[in-house]
């Protein structure tokens, strides 16, 4: 799939929104997997993830970003 390519980096995109007006609230560069298709193969499993940062780096591919738009 062309959507599983990495055009932008998260520096890229954090200036891109910046230059734009927004304000970065949350950036994880690699937290989401590569596809949401489907549901966690165990809710357990999906906890444990989400405690265990570290493994984000190893297992996520896709960034997770949270800006809001700065008030001028």
């Amino acid at each position: 799939f062309i959507d599983h390519q990495l055009p932008i980096t998260h520096l890229a995109l954090q200036e891109l929104l910046e230059t734009v007006g927004f304000e970065i609230d949350v950036m994880i560069p690699r937290f989401l997997p590569f596809s949401t298709k489907g549901r966690p193969a165990s809710p357990w499993l999906l906890k444990v993830y989400l405690k265990l940062p570290f493994l984000w780096r190893f297992l996520g591919g896709q960034m997770f970003v949270k800006a809001s738009k700065v008030n001028n």
